[in-house]
């Protein structure tokens, strides 16, 4: 089965990332980074019926270090138990 995905948005999030002001602490928080990080969003949508409508697959790059995280949840109604229990599922 192929899943299509096609990126819907793409966002840098930052510590004043006006579309969700909470997003940078939970990440930084949840996925125990330290600051400085540059962390990029892109939202993706699949047609498949088997994955969710859309996910935001986060790149998170920390010097020479480079780790992908993802929710599946559109960026805008990402929740903080979103963040930590996305983080207990999967391996960075």
């Amino acid at each position: 089965m192929s899943h299509e995905h096609t990126v819907t948005s793409s966002h840098k999030i930052t510590p004043d990332f006006a579309l969700h002001p909470k997003l940078y602490s939970w990440l930084v928080q949840y996925l125990k980074l330290k600051e400085p990080v540059n962390i990029e969003a892109r939202e993706m949508g699949c047609a498949d019926d088997s994955c969710p409508i859309i996910e935001t697959i986060f790149t998170i790059e920390q010097g020479n270090n480079k780790q992908f995280f993802k929710v599946a949840r559109a960026i805008k109604n990402i929740s903080k138990n979103d963040i930590y229990f996305s983080v207990q599922k999967q391996v960075l």
